[in-house]
């Protein structure tokens, strides 16, 4: 009978105990970001502010960007080489990708896509994606 009192009140105190919120989907994101560049710029990179709310946390899935030349270049098309970064921290470049998912909890947080090469005179346009799902937390 004390054993069973007890197994009762363990149960009952572990169902009523909240170690921390649970997470609701909210929707999914594809963030994109693409400039023209000017001609004979030797870094050229983009910025982009991104604001997870109030009361959401963010996880980013995955991250790319790639870069246009134009058909003067000697390899006319989109190239992969690249760096994306988050708030200084390289999360995507050429060999080097970070591990994923990454969670982003409410804040602002700056993206920079970054194409270095002496010869990027050739690049056209600079475009970088971010796919991440939204979700809301319930306390």
């Amino acid at each position: 009978m004390k054993q069973l009192l007890t197994v009762l009140l363990l149960v009952g105190a572990l169902t009523a105990a909240k170690a921390q919120g649970n997470l609701q989907f909210n929707q999914a994101i594809f963030l994109e970001k693409s400039i023209v560049l000017p001609a004979n710029i030797s870094s050229p990179f983009t910025e982009q502010s991104i604001t997870v709310p109030a009361g959401k946390v963010w996880k980013i899935e995955s991250v790319m960007a790639s870069f246009f030349q134009n058909s003067a270049s000697p390899n006319p098309g989109f190239s992969t080489s690249g760096t994306v970064m988050l708030n200084k921290k390289i999360i995507f470049s050429t060999g080097n990708v970070a591990s994923f998912p990454i969670w982003l909890p409410e804040g602002t947080y700056t993206i920079r896509y970054i194409y270095n090469n002496s010869t990027s005179g050739s690049i056209n346009e600079l475009y970088g994606a971010i796919s991440a799902i939204e979700f809301n937390v319930i306390p």
